[in-house]
């Protein structure tokens, strides 16, 4: 099952404290300074650098791939200000999906897939001021290779906005990886439904579950995801422009609509667990019939060979087992059960016991003709 992670920190640090987590990557930076007038990348994380790519470019992006050097975090909260909720809350891997104001800056925090074909979410924070777009990832990855695409080739309008369109299009883009995770878990439950209506067994059900528990967990994510796009589109201040807020409420019913194909899924899940019950049920009583059946059919064979098993002595009467004495008694005895049998077949057969209803077919060849005839 895909558990995400509660998170830890050491109870006697102090609110802001930047420890960072087990297991956490070294911290790579990317800068990434833009504007109408062209697009330069840098590495180097000098104030002074920053200043001066600030001073002529109207958005600097800094971008940090893992949250191993609390020294670089330290850096980059004195470079822009940043509150230390923030920077503590960008660095602790594992935060729930949310959006908050800090007055100069906004903080959100969300989580996007690792893979197409498990849950694995990895978190995202952002911090957006004025000029300025901070995120930092778990670890090293190419989620935001096509924002970067865009930028560098100057594909639509990214590049003739400000800092909170480019947070618009980090958050589109988070969500749009989102979409083959779900296609994904729906084309699984179909597959979970063919097998169950084939062979249902203990594996189906296995997978069943382990899918219900991931969607379970990306329902709350996403829900998350969908409160903290609209806190967003509700801050207040100038961080985030009128002409922004449309997209991010475009954003909101996108993460709505991921949320009504989870529910979907969900609710498939559920069906399908019905299924596999109503199934196993179903199987549980064709083996019982044919076992009944069997029974049955071996109940006159039984009785006959009870009679002729009693050889009473056919010197004291005639009537006690002539057959003992007859040439054709053994296959007379083994005739009548054959007889028997065969006879409780055809009856179980003119009844639709054995799966197929004899009764009907007649009568539904019989009216087909008339109609014909009437014709």
């Amino acid at each position: 099952h895909t558990r995400i992670p509660v998170p830890r920190r050491d109870p006697t640090a102090p609110p802001g404290a930047l420890i960072p987590g087990p297991g956490a990557e070294p911290t790579r930076v990317r800068i990434l300074a833009y504007g109408p007038q062209g697009v330069t990348e840098r590495e180097d994380l000098s104030p002074e650098r920053v200043r001066e790519l600030q001073k002529r470019f109207p958005v600097v992006w800094v971008s940090l791939a893992g949250a191993g050097d609390a020294e670089v975090f330290r850096r980059v909260g004195d470079l822009f200000g940043l509150h230390a909720l923030a920077l503590e809350d960008m660095m602790s891997a594992h935060q729930r999906p949310k959006a908050e104001d800090y007055d100069e800056h906004l903080l959100v925090v969300l989580r996007h897939p690792k893979t197409t074909t498990r849950l694995q979410l990895l978190q995202v924070g952002l911090a957006v001021g004025p000029g300025f777009v901070l995120t930092v990832e778990e670890g090293v990855s190419d989620t935001f290779e096509p924002i970067r695409q865009r930028i560098q080739s100057g594909r639509g309008a990214i590049r003739n906005r400000g800092a909170d369109y480019l947070v618009h299009a980090i958050v589109d883009n988070t969500l749009d990886g989102f979409l083959p995770l779900v296609e994904h878990f729906r084309d699984q439950l179909e597959l979970i439904e063919e097998h169950i209506f084939l062979r249902p067994d203990e594996r189906a059900i296995v997978e069943l579950h382990s899918i219900r528990h991931d969607l379970y967990a990306l329902r709350r994510v996403l829900t998350s995801t969908r409160d903290a796009i609209a806190a967003l589109a509700r801050s207040g201040g100038t961080t985030v422009s009128d002409a922004t807020r449309v997209y991010l409420r475009d954003g909101q019913d996108h993460a709505a609509q991921l949320l009504d194909s989870v529910d979907a899924c969900r609710e498939h899940s559920v069906s399908l667990a019905e299924l596999y019950d109503s199934r196993l049920n179903q199987r549980m009583n064709d083996i019982m019939k044919l076992l009944t059946l069997i029974s049955t059919v071996f109940i006159p064979l039984s009785f006959i060979t009870g009679v002729y098993g009693m050889n009473f002595e056919t010197s004291a009467s005639p009537w006690n087992m002539p057959e003992l004495r007859w040439r054709y008694g053994y296959p007379f005895a083994l005739g009548l059960m054959v007889c028997a049998a065969l006879g409780l077949v055809w009856f179980f057969h003119r009844k639709g016991w054995l799966g197929t209803n004899g009764d009907d077919q007649p009568k539904t060849r019989g009216s087909s003709s008339g109609a014909t005839r009437s014709s």
